[in-house]
């Protein structure tokens, strides 16, 4: 079976040889471990580092028994010694000898780093969107983020781009990096001909991240890309983030409209619950306490602990007022 090791270090092909068994293949990555790739030089340092992949076909063969694995040949009895470094076999080499060699030595390390480099492109197409988004969806954001950094420039169609640049964002949002994670979600939402659903996320967090940036301006535009798209679970959450900027700008009217259309179209307890909480709190504001009653009443019935204890305590206290509101980050 023909296997390939790749490092999540750095990205490349590090190793590649036929195994013929199990034990010669469980042994495959201790062998790679703190060895450096022949492409970049980065040593792996685990066995974590490390992917074993092999092709579909010697996997399926390995498993129907088509192919020669586990069946290893082992030399007879007349080559046992071939290859030792025992008695009889220390030679002494002259320095044209050793000259030769180091040249041979240099001239095999290049090739194989080319070799390496053209099996690190092809994996980079095939497998770095899959593992990338792989690595986000468990938790590893530093891999994905080193995968779907490189599979960005590969990425053949806008829905591709659009999901690969996604879902890097989304990892570097984790790792605190707004200002990467905005580039890369301001990318995804520029996919004109991309699926909408990928589309709609990215400017649901992009209008989020430019917030936490103090692009004020850029994020009403994110946000109302996201309602805009129709996609109802970001544009609910957009309108509900949106409508928090236009209240914080003065903009009242225009905030319950949003918050209104946030609750009719809410696909879930969550963001319906959002939206009940900020209309109640408005209504409270214009001074329609049974209009405030009612909002508040329905935010507190809902299985959002953080919304429905605000709403509760807005009860007990009616009619004085809060600046206190609620917006759907995620």
């Amino acid at each position: 079976m023909n296997i390939f090791v790749l490092s999540h270090r750095c990205g490349h092909c590090v190793h590649h040889q036929v195994v013929m068994g199990p034990d010669e293949y469980q042994a495959l990555k201790a062998r790679c471990v703190g060895q450096p790739c022949p492409v970049c030089g980065d040593r792996p340092r685990t066995e974590e580092d490390l992917q074993l992949v092999a092709p579909r076909e010697h996997v399926d063969a390995a498993a129907d028994g088509s192919g020669p694995w586990g069946n290893v040949l082992r030399p007879t009895a007349d080559f046992a010694g071939f290859g030792s470094d025992g008695p009889g076999r220390q030679f002494t080499r002259g320095a044209f000898a050793s000259s030769l060699r180091d040249k041979m030595y240099g001239q095999a390390t290049s090739a194989r780093k080319a070799e390496h480099e053209l099996i690190s492109r092809a994996f980079t197409t095939l497998l770095a969107a899959q593992i990338g988004i792989d690595a986000h969806q468990h938790g590893e954001h530093a891999k994905a983020v080193l995968w779907l950094e490189r599979a960005a420039p590969v990425a053949k169609t806008p829905s591709e781009v659009a999901a690969v640049r996604l879902h890097l964002g989304l990892s570097l949002i984790e790792l605190r990096e707004p200002g990467r994670a905005e580039a890369a979600l301001r990318d995804a939402t520029e996919q004109t001909g991309a699926d909408p659903v990928f589309r709609s996320a990215a400017a649901r967090q992009l209008g989020n991240v430019r917030k936490e940036l103090g692009d004020l301006a850029g994020a009403r535009a994110a946000f109302q890309l996201a309602i805009d798209l129709g996609i109802p679970e970001f544009a609910v959450e957009g309108a509900i983030n949106l409508g928090m900027l236009e209240d914080e700008a003065g903009h009242q009217a225009e905030a319950r409209r949003l918050w209104e259309f946030a609750y009719d179209k809410a696909t879930n307890d969550r963001s319906r619950a959002f939206a009940a909480h900020n209309l109640g709190w408005y209504w409270e504001q214009a001074g329609d306490l049974t209009k405030s009653r009612r909002f508040y009443q329905l935010a507190a019935k809902s299985s959002v602990p953080e919304v429905a204890t605000r709403a509760a305590q807005r009860l007990r206290v009616l009619p004085a007022s809060s600046r206190r509101f609620f917006g759907r980050r995620s």
